[in-house]
């Protein structure tokens, strides 16, 4: 049993590994068709979508003294980094876009 769940987390490990750095290289890619704000947009509203249901059950307890402070953490944590790099994919190459965004938590 414990060697089934050790290949299906290297599995996931894979599949988001794969979906994480290839959202690098679709920044280089669309970075002629769309300006940095749409790329931005465009990229949080995908990540909202797939983290959305799994948040339902969060805020059906959600806590309206916590909003300003979940607000807060969004904005800083994943809307301003999201607008940089879409702005620092038109000059860096996809690779190195990557390797920052590992470090932002630092």
């Amino acid at each position: 049993m414990e060697k089934k769940t050790t290949i299906l987390s290297f599995g996931i490990l894979l599949l988001l590994s794969a979906v994480w750095g290839s959202s690098f290289i679709i920044m280089k890619k669309v970075n002629p068709v769309f300006n940095p704000i749409q790329i931005s947009a465009l990229r949080l509203i995908f990540a909202g979508s797939v983290a959305a249901p799994f948040a339902y059950r969060w805020l059906k307890n959600f806590n309206k003294r916590q909003f300003w402070g979940v607000f807060w953490v969004g904005l800083v944590g994943n809307a301003i980094p999201s607008f940089f790099f879409a702005i620092a994919s038109k000059e860096i190459n996809s690779a190195t876009a990557g390797i920052l965004n590992a470090l932002a938590p630092i």
